[in-house]
């Protein structure tokens, strides 16, 4: 059963969303969009740190104040200026399931994720058999998404890059080049140029080794933030998983430059 605190968020969530559509550039709402899993949290603390506005997380009332809004909507035309991040949606996977996963094993909100994935169930044996669970997982996680309304690819596939007044940013480039990406966010937003040294400041703040004490690559399975780096799912997919992946999202695959050939998980190992 869903409790009070979860639907008020979810109420506020709406109105939230709804004033956006309306006004929401007359408080003004710099809108972080991402589809969960995306590396969206990282970029809207950035923001909000150099431009030294709110970032409400977690409220339980509609906002209506100037602020940073982090969110997994869907396109409309009204929401302006956007910031969307995307990430591979193979990564994006990987850490869907290792967050789910420390969702059901901490007992947070483990009926939501249970119901969705059930190739989860079973906690106690998945340690050591992760690749062998990844084909049903990654099946579950196309039909029944967590977090969002909506399938990796369709949410991807619905929002309207074209549009001037969404700026899109992959995940991959923040990683590599984090003072270039987040530079022509703050230039997009502002419209002016970040003040380098204060820009630097802010990147240091929430590099992954500062909010985990960890470099990036060395691995916490039951953390939020659990390695950091791009293209693990190479450690993870199988042929079998990856012909599941293609079924449903090959095309977007293509479609943003994450694969150049429709027979890429060919090259995985069983």
């Amino acid at each position: 059963m869903e409790s009070v605190f979860t639907a008020m968020r979810r109420i506020s969530n709406k109105i939230t969303n709804a004033v956006g559509i309306t006004i929401g550039e007359k408080f003004p709402f710099y809108y972080v969009t991402e589809y969960p899993r995306s590396g969206g949290t990282w970029l809207a603390h950035m923001v909000s740190d150099y431009l030294q506005i709110a970032f409400p997380k977690s409220s339980i009332f509609p906002l209506g104040c100037e602020c940073v809004l982090h969110n997994h909507w869907k396109y409309h035309s009204r929401l302006k200026p956007v910031i969307y991040v995307v990430r591979d949606g193979r990564d994006v996977a990987v850490s869907m399931f290792f967050y789910a996963l420390r969702h059901i094993v901490n007992g947070e909100n483990r009926g939501y994720f249970l119901s969705r994935f059930k190739s989860l169930r079973n906690t106690a044996q998945l340690c050591d058999n992760y690749r062998d669970i990844f084909p049903r997982f990654i099946e579950e996680w196309f039909r029944y998404p967590a977090a969002c309304k909506y399938s990796w690819n369709q949410h991807v596939d619905q929002w309207a890059f074209h549009d001037d007044n969404v700026f899109v940013i992959k995940y991959e480039d923040l990683n590599s080049n984090t003072f270039k990406s987040l530079s022509d966010v703050i230039t997009y937003l502002t419209k002016s140029p970040p003040e380098p040294e204060s820009l630097k400041q802010t990147i240091q703040k929430f590099l992954f080794s500062k909010q985990t004490g960890r470099e990036k690559g060395v691995e916490d399975t039951m953390s939020k933030k659990r390695k950091g780096i791009v293209g693990d799912w190479r450690n993870y997919l199988s042929i079998q998983s990856g012909k599941i992946f293609h079924s449903y999202a090959g095309d977007a695959l293509l479609r943003l430059g994450y694969e150049k050939e429709r027979n890429w998980f060919e090259a995985l190992h069983e």
